[in-house]
């Protein structure tokens, strides 16, 4: 038995990666996009039980891509300028108020 899907969660995960409208029930996808095997069968649980049309369509660009890229890139550079002020000397030994309070 295959995995039952629900259309409404599925229009939502495929809506960042195509572009889908739900009153003409059309999918458009970039040729160039690479489709795995989930989404294969998303896209084949769409067209075939729930009537949507899925049409190929070179000059589409996914515009969420680029966007993702760019926040991936940002939060690699946050990560390493956290890092970069966390570093100091591992060799250094706390101070206590202990030994404030007996040299005092």
């Amino acid at each position: 038995m295959g995995k039952t899907h629900d259309e409404n969660q599925v229009i939502k995960e495929l809506g960042k990666r195509f572009k889908i409208n739900q009153v003409q029930k059309k999918i458009k996808a970039s040729k160039a996009q690479i489709i795995g095997n989930k989404t294969r069968g998303k896209l084949d649980f769409l067209t075939k039980y729930c009537g949507y049309t899925l049409i190929w369509d070179d000059e589409i660009i996914n515009a969420s891509t680029f966007a993702d890229e760019n926040k991936k890139k940002d939060l690699k550079n946050k990560r390493k300028e956290a890092k970069q002020h966390n570093l100091s000397n591992k060799n250094k030994r706390p101070t206590t108020n202990k030994n404030k309070e007996n040299h005092v």
